[in-house]
């Protein structure tokens, strides 16, 4: 028993100044001789995935990256779930209660993203569900933009409007952040069998929009025409591995429309009849990784490969950490919701049509 105990003492004083370490950290450069010695002293491995200057810096239970390639700072440092170290005498088992009693209430909280803001302790927890006081924690992220804390006044309207806004009925539309497939269809059992989703198991759409998430992993159906069907959330097939896979779907359900549209990467958009695929494109990180059939007239109008270069090629001024070419994807996201609108529907406009209220849900397997 002493023996462990010594072995247990022995690497929890390897963290014992992790804390200190990563406040010590915060803003700093990839450059700096603080970070240098961090990555050393914590074993941190950095790759630079895409070939951009853009590092993900890893090890066990730590994240990091710069987001910029000219400002090389470190603003976030994320903690994972683990045994081995966390701050503030949090468990790795702690639920919501178990924080809120160890931390107090915290200044900010996002029912969107399930996060709460703690500015004198420079942390950001996210949740399953902050909604729900047994939801465990995901991650813990030390932000340096928490030093810059806002007035009681300010932090207590901010509480205000967001308890506000959830407090009304959210809408049903959505087309940003978002991945979607329309079919063409009106036998909406088939296509719930197609997608192996329950028909008994429903939830309103604010419960289903939860499921779409990137975080959710599922997605939900639901009749929005009379003879069309969305299938909306990021648990849906993959496109650059699934065109066989919505070929069949096609061939047995109707014309199929698939989207992706996530502001940053990827986007995507493509469509498929009577099994064949008539068009699919797709990029992720700036780069094509699908592009299958001659563009649509409509891209050509758009002259989309030619903005696309163009922009790619341009060369953007500094304006933050989290906006890397921020024209380049500002044009990308607009085109996905145009080609949307002209090949079958916008879903941004969902919200002026008569929808039900219940939508078909299929959770995550997690």
């Amino acid at each position: 028993m002493k023996f462990f105990n010594f072995i247990h003492s022995k690497k929890k004083s390897q963290y014992e100044n992790l804390q200190d370490d990563i406040l010590n950290c915060l803003g700093k450069s990839l450059k700096d001789s603080e970070l240098s010695s961090f990555i050393s002293k914590y074993q941190i491995v950095c790759d630079d995935k895409y070939d951009m200057n853009l590092f993900s810096c890893t090890n066990e239970f730590i994240s990091f990256q710069n987001k910029d390639q000219r400002k090389q700072t470190i603003e976030e440092f994320h903690i994972l779930k683990n045994k081995k170290w966390l701050p503030y005498n949090i468990d790795e088992n702690d639920r919501l209660e178990n924080i809120l009693d160890k931390l107090g209430q915290p200044d900010l909280f996002d029912f969107d993203h399930h996060v709460y803001w703690y500015y004198d302790k420079l942390i950001l927890i996210s949740f399953e569900n902050i909604q729900n006081q047994k939801s465990h924690f995901k991650k813990i992220t030390f932000s340096d933009s928490l030093k810059n804390k806002p007035s009681d006044e300010e932090l207590c309207q901010w509480r205000d409007a967001r308890l506000n806004a959830v407090s009304k009925p959210e809408s049903k539309s959505f087309g940003y952040n978002s991945k979607w497939i329309i079919i063409k269809s009106s036998d909406i059992s088939a296509v719930l069998k197609s997608l192996n989703t329950n028909e008994n198991d429903k939830c309103s759409w604010t419960e289903g929009f939860k499921h779409a998430t990137r975080s959710g992993n599922g997605f939900f159906i639901s009749q929005i025409h009379e003879r069309l069907i969305i299938v909306h959330g990021w648990g849906t097939p993959v496109l650059e591995n699934s065109c066989e896979y919505f070929n069949e779907l096609s061939r047995s359900l109707g014309e199929i429309y698939y989207f992706e549209n996530d502001n940053k990467t990827p986007f995507a958009w493509a469509f498929f009849k009577d099994g064949i695929t008539k068009r699919a494109f797709k990029e992720e990180y700036f780069k094509t990784i699908l592009n299958i059939g001659e563009e649509t007239e409509f891209e050509k109008t758009q002259k989309i490969q030619l903005e696309r270069a163009q922009l790619l090629s341009k060369e953007e001024a500094y304006s933050s950490d989290q906006d890397i070419r921020k024209e380049y994807r500002y044009y990308m996201s607009e085109q996905v919701l145009k080609i949307a609108d002209n090949w079958i529907l916008n879903p941004l406009n969902l919200e002026s049509k008569q929808l039900p209220s219940e939508v078909f849900v299929s959770r995550s397997p997690r």
